[in-house]
């Protein structure tokens, strides 16, 4: 899973763990053993890190996620036994960095990456937050704010960005052999550096000016684009903690609590959930041997909606902002009138967060036909249903989508409770 090549005075720690290099419980214990053969061989002055095929490590294994990391070394004590070593440690990154991986190359004491490297932490996607010192070393590194756009967004950057903010020490082009290369280079050239500089932990959190406004900025900025969410919540709780903890062990105790809270939560086990689904969905196969691989998908030019509630409104606008035309079905004109003014109201307010123009909002609009006739639905490729909760009601309409709908229609159904094999 790591594989350890000695270099002249070099180690080279490459993990090798396809497809994706993910630090399950064999490759951390491999990286453990490297750096603790690396400290104890006198003729190892300094250690390159890197990951073997298409990326730098790029996260923890998601599927130790319900065991609770309970194999092996964990790697929040993994960071903290990297960020000790007495020699120094060179990060050399191609591919990604994110999640726990960018918490493996904060560890090490110098970090170089190639020109097309990216960086980030998309643990909030998956209802968690960074849990092996992210929260806690990030800020010490790039500043408060770009931490708090970094993790609470999930929002990934570029080498050149990563320079910029000082979260990498240099850039290379060219491929993995070349980063390799220079990586050795700069572990050669920094072993007499007196590396109680580089260790993140001990430095302090770089607060930057008017540091109350920047927490309350980013706090309202939550709450208004992640209402209802957890995580991105306790990822700022766990920032704020960084600036607040005298200490960086007090802060990665409370970010171990927050973390345990999210990982426990219905939330973070639906993205997880949601995650695997839309990885196995394109590897599905049928008794008969037709899968996903020699099968031709139906093209979906058309859609409708049924029901202009809340849930329909909102289904119908993700409809029209992937570009699909569709038809919004309602029992009478009240309701339908009601729906299109809460449809009308959520494209403004995109409009007023900057999040579209005016004139794209309008483009989208325009795809959008309401109509009280199920007729309308003749030459639709797909229905959503999202009525209201009763089994009498919904059985109603999916019978008079029987009768309209061309024999390839896909019918869906948004209930929450209601059992769909009754439907």
């Amino acid at each position: 899973m790591v594989d350890y090549i000695v270099r002249g005075d070099v180690a080279l720690l490459q993990v090798n763990s396809p497809p994706v290099n993910a630090i399950g419980h064999k490759v951390r214990t491999g990286l453990l053993d490297g750096i603790n053969r690396a400290s104890s061989d006198d003729n190892i002055k300094a250690v390159v890190l890197s990951g073997r095929g298409r990326s730098f490590p790029v996260g923890a294994d998601i599927k130790e996620f319900d065991g609770g990391f309970t194999t092996g070394i964990d790697l929040q004590k993994l960071c903290d036994i990297i960020e000790a070593c007495p020699k120094p440690i060179v990060a050399a990154v191609h591919g990604t960095a994110l999640g726990g991986g960018l918490e493996l190359m904060l560890s090490c004491h110098y970090r170089i990456a190639l020109s097309t490297a990216r960086f980030g932490f998309p643990e909030v996607t998956l209802g968690i937050l960074p849990a092996a010192g992210g929260t806690q070393r990030l800020p010490r590194i790039v500043g408060l704010k770009e931490s708090l756009d970094m993790i609470t967004r999930g929002q990934q950057i570029s080498a050149s960005e990563a320079l910029k903010m000082g979260l990498i020490d240099k850039v290379t082009k060219g491929t993995l052999q070349n980063v390799m290369v220079e990586g050795v280079m700069m572990a050669k050239s920094k072993v007499r550096e007196d590396l109680s500089l580089r260790r993140v932990s001990k430095q302090c959190v770089r607060k930057g000016e008017n540091v109350e406004q920047v927490l309350e900025e980013a706090m309202k900025k939550v709450q208004r684009t992640a209402k209802g969410v957890m995580a991105p919540l306790y990822c700022f709780k766990a920032l704020k903690a960084a600036v607040d903890s005298p200490t960086f062990e007090e802060g990665i105790k409370i970010e171990g609590q927050l973390f345990r809270v999210l990982i426990t939560s219905s939330q973070s086990k639906a993205l997880q959930y949601a995650f695997f689904a839309q990885r196995v969905a394109t590897k599905w196969q049928l008794p008969n041997g037709i899968s996903a691989t020699d099968t031709t998908p139906l093209r979906l030019e058309k859609g409708a909606v049924i029901g202009a509630g809340t849930m329909g409104a909102g289904i119908v606008m993700v409809l029209l902002n992937c570009g699909i035309p569709t038809v919004l079905i309602e029992q009478n004109e009240n309701f339908l009138e009601k729906g299109l003014k809460t449809i009308q109201g959520l494209y403004a307010g995109s409009v007023k967060l900057g999040r579209m123009s005016v004139k794209q909002a309008k483009k989208n609009f325009s795809l959008l036909k309401a109509s009280l006739d199920y007729h309308d639905l003749k030459d639709v490729d797909f229905v959503i249903e999202a009525a209201f909760e009763n089994m009498k009601i919904k059985k109603e309409i999916f019978s008079k989508l029987d009768n309209v709908c061309k024999p390839s229609t896909i019918f869906c159904t948004n209930t929450s409770s209601l059992n769909i094999d009754e439907v």
